[in-house]
């Protein structure tokens, strides 16, 4: 009599290596949205301390929104060629899941970022990111390598 026997066994860790993968992406977000909330504060102008002190990062999805304005068209008090334009901000965090989002949800921030009637742009926000790419490239390698721990 022959009897046919079956065994499998299932070594795969997928799941625990994805877990463990998410968690390291997690946290280079959160070292990420720690270093570039401390270049937006020291980029932001100060005069009350409102705009400075609502300056914060999240990571992943939460709730948030979307400011939307459009301007006068005017630079320095004269119109420009261009004419009004349309600017829109997201404040809190909306879209992708493995993301960082850096904003302020003071009504008056597009207008001291962008610039506005007789005030220059200060761009807090934009420079804050733009100009430290490579740190964050640095950080999120760090900590995807396994350095940071």
């Amino acid at each position: 009599m022959k009897t046919n026997m079956t065994f499998s066994l299932n070594l795969s860790r997928e799941k625990e290596v994805k877990e463990a993968l998410d968690s390291q992406i997690k946290a280079a977000l959160v070292a990420c949205g720690e270093i570039a909330h401390t270049h937006a504060v020291d980029l932001c102008p100060i005069d009350t301390g409102r705009l400075i002190n609502s300056i914060h990062y999240t990571v992943y999805k939460s709730q948030g929104g979307t400011y939307r304005y459009k301007d006068r068209g005017l630079k320095n008090g004269k119109k420009t060629p261009e004419g009004p334009k349309q600017y829109e901000y997201s404040y809190g965090a909306v879209g992708d899941e493995k993301s960082m989002y850096l904003g302020t949800n003071v009504e008056y921030a597009p207008y001291v970022e962008e610039g506005s009637k007789g005030r220059d742009a200060k761009h807090f926000i934009k420079n804050a990111i733009e100009n430290h790419k490579e740190e964050y490239r640095q950080e999120i390698h760090r900590h995807l390598s396994g350095e940071a721990r």
